[in-house]
């Protein structure tokens, strides 16, 4: 072909490498051989730790009437507690109403700490423990503070393109290139919620994407035989290398696959 169009110069370019003769041949011809591999990093593992910041009661003052032959004021447990409407009505629990305050304030971003001031309908009633007589209920004040709860757990990273290293057969020429800077494979752009799948067919959910890094799930992988599930971190540059899923029964169905292992999650506190 260099003689046929009359070049000055031919390149080969092999990922796997050349044997002895077309080293040979390239040499006679003078014909320049390069090899362009990946390298890929290890199975590695990272511990994603989540936090939840949430209003929880530092001090809780109930609202109600002196309690004849009471000396000093009650410690009573949250649970200890029920307020009634009447005689028919199932009680409410002070817990319940103590936890319906602190969701109300989490979902209104209030700031913390804060002071909340609830009255209850005039027709709330309570009985005390070691009394027989129920005495009206006009309210609570509570103090709200910022609780923090963490969690943790570890996630399996799969091998991952560290570079691609381009060069010649002599090793003369070496160049070393990140994976971001060459955009090899479809155009897809990873959205949370989105199913996708790659040329193995193995199916994906993605879970979360932020700048450097996005949360996927490898759903129904086969693995000595089993069935697993694998939650895994890896960059933007996966994108290249998935499509999205468009067979819509089968997206229904890894759904309910997906919305199962969240139950299963909650259920056993993972």
């Amino acid at each position: 072909m260099l003689e046929d169009v009359g070049a000055q110069k031919g390149i080969l370019v092999s990922s796997k490498g050349f044997q002895k003769g077309a080293k040979t041949t390239a040499a006679a011809y003078g014909i320049e051989l390069f090899t362009l591999t990946k390298e890929f990093s290890d199975w590695t593992k990272k511990i994603r730790e989540d936090v939840i910041a949430v209003p929880f009661p530092a001090q809780i003052t109930f609202d109600h009437p002196a309690i004849p032959g009471e000396t000093q004021p009650q410690h009573l447990a949250f649970d200890q507690l029920a307020l009634y409407k009447d005689e028919k009505s199932p009680p409410i629990t002070m817990a319940q109403i103590i936890s319906d305050v602190c969701l109300w304030a989490h979902r209104r971003n209030l700031p913390l700490p804060c002071l909340v001031n609830l009255k209850f309908p005039k027709e709330f009633y309570t009985q005390f423990p070691g009394t027989e007589f129920y005495t009206p209920g006009y309210g609570l004040r509570m103090k709200l503070r910022k609780f923090e709860w963490r969690s943790s757990r570890t996630i399996d990273i799969p091998p991952q393109r560290e570079k691609y290293i381009y060069a010649d057969v002599a090793k003369e020429k070496i160049f070393e290139v990140p994976p971001e800077e060459i955009p090899i494979g479809v155009d897809t752009v990873l959205e949370p919620g989105k199913f996708y799948t790659d040329r193995r067919r193995a199916k994906y959910r993605c879970i979360e994407v932020n700048r450097n890094r996005v949360l996927m799930i490898l759903l129904e992988s086969k693995q000595n035989g089993e069935t697993i599930d694998i939650e895994f971190v890896v960059d933007p540059s996966f994108a290249y290398e998935v499509v999205p899923l468009t067979d819509s029964a089968e997206r229904a169905r890894l759904e309910e696959r997906y919305q199962f292992l969240l139950k299963q999650q909650k259920t056993s506190g993972t």
